[in-house]
Order: structure tokens, then C-alpha cells, then sequence
């Protein structure tokens, strides 16, 4: 019993460090986040609109429509700044796909502990545990969802 909670833990430090390892070597770890152009509180104010549209899911048509027709913004430039928008996007649910792997960790260790003392019923909330564990990694390697409301 206790070799294979031995062994769990090293797994987890393992897996930590890989994962630790590929997000320092992360091709989109060094994308720029600079502001659309000149940086004033219009531009702002309308990258933020932007980001916000491009978080819950509208097409990216869509969005430049809206900067072409409302806000007389050229392609290239409407281009730029939904590209902004995506890498926005991905911060986010990483950073809350984060919180989602260390809470479905803990709960993973505890309830793999208790099924060694305990019967059938932690292998449920082990298997449960497991499930979130992989969802969140999933989001957080690829930094997608497949809903905004999943967020």
C-alpha cells in the first residue's frame, strides 16, 4: 500500500515537472499582447470590446464586420487586434483550467488514499476525480474549451 502512494506521488511530480518544462518552451508563451496601434483610452477601451466578444464565442467575421462598419477600422488593423483578442482568450483558460488541475489533483490524491483504507464508494470519486483532472488538462495544454459558458 504504501509503495503504490509512493509511486503516485512520483507520477504527479513527474507529470508537474513536464508539464512546468513545456510551458516555459511554449511557442505562444512569448506572443506579444501589445495594444492595437496607438495606445489611447479609445483603443483600449475597444480592445477590450473585442476581447470580450472574441471570449464568448463570436465569429470572427463577425467581430471585424462590427470594427469596419462601427468603428472604421481597416482590416489589417481589425485583424490584429482579434488576434489580440485569441491570445486573451487562451490566458484565460489556462489560468482557470490552472485552478482546475491543482483542485482535481488534490482530489484525486485524497480520494486514492482513501480507497486504500476505505471501500467501493472512493473508487466513484476517484474515477469522478480522475475525469475532471483530464478535462482541466486538456484545456490547459491546449487552451480551448468547447463552450464559452465552460469557462
Amino acid at each position: 500500500m504504501p509503495i503504490l502512494i509512493f509511486v503516485m506521488v512520483l507520477a504527479a511530480l513527474i507529470a508537474a515537472a513536464f508539464i512546468t518544462k513545456w510551458i516555459a518552451e511554449r511557442p505562444d508563451a512569448t506572443i506579444s499582447t501589445e495594444r492595437f496601434s496607438a495606445v489611447t483610452d479609445k483603443s483600449t477601451a475597444l480592445q477590450d470590446q473585442v476581447n470580450s466578444k472574441i471570449l464568448w464565442d463570436a465569429p470572427n467575421e463577425e467581430v471585424l464586420d462590427w470594427l469596419e462598419e462601427k468603428h472604421s477600422i481597416t482590416r489589417e488593423a481589425a485583424e490584429k487586434m482579434i488576434s489580440i483578442a485569441h491570445a486573451e482568450r487562451k490566458k484565460s483558460i489556462r489560468q482557470k483550467a490552472l485552478i482546475g488541475l491543482v483542485c482535481s489533483t488534490i482530489a484525486v490524491l485524497l480520494t486514492a488514499v482513501g480507497s486504500l483504507v476505505s471501500s467501493g464508494a472512493m473508487y466513484a470519486v476517484l474515477g469522478v476525480s480522475l475525469a475532471a483532472f483530464f478535462r482541466y488538462l486538456h484545456r490547459f495544454l491546449t487552451g480551448t474549451t468547447t463552450s464559452s459558458a465552460g469557462l
